[in-house]
C-alpha cells in the first residue's frame, strides 16, 4: 500500500509505504530519500520545530548512497537534532560524487540536481 501525504521531516510531497514490523512506517521522499519512523519519532518531529531538518534530509540521503534504509525512532532523532552542518569541502565532495554517478558520454552536458 502506498499513499500520497507530506514527508515528516521535510514537508513536501512524498510516499507513505504503508506501516512495518512494530510501529514502524517506510517513506519515500524525493529530497530526504527512503527512511522508516516510529511512531515516537513522528510525534517528535510533529511537535520541535528546533531540529535541523536539511541536516536530517541529507543524513538520511547519506545512510541511503551507503545502501541503508535508516530506520528513524524516538533517540535517534532526538540525537540527530545536534547534527552540525558539513564543512564546504564535505558539500563539494558530496556534490562530486552525485556528479559522478551520472554516466554521459564525453563532451555532454552535464545537469545536476540542486543539493540542498
Amino acid at each position: 500500500m502506498t499513499d500520497a501525504a507530506k514527508c515528516p521531516n521535510c514537508g513536501i510531497q512524498a510516499t507513505f509505504k504503508g506501516p512495518r514490523d512494530g510501529d514502524r512506517s517506510g517513506w519515500f521522499c524525493g529530497r530526504c530519500g527512503e527512511f522508516e519512523l516510529t511512531g515516537t519519532a513522528g510525534s517528535i518531529l510533529r511537535t520541535r520545530q528546533d531540529l535541523p531538518r536539511p541536516l536530517i534530509s541529507g543524513w538520511i540521503q547519506d545512510q541511503n548512497r551507503a545502501g541503508v534504509t535508516p530506520s528513524l525512532g524516538g533517540n535517534n532523532v532526538n540525537a540527530l537534532g545536534s547534527l552540525t552542518r558539513p564543512s564546504l569541502r564535505e558539500r563539494l565532495d558530496r556534490y562530486l560524487l552525485a556528479a559522478g554517478s551520472f554516466r554521459q558520454p564525453w563532451g555532454a552536458t552535464l545537469t545536476l540536481p540542486t543539493m540542498r
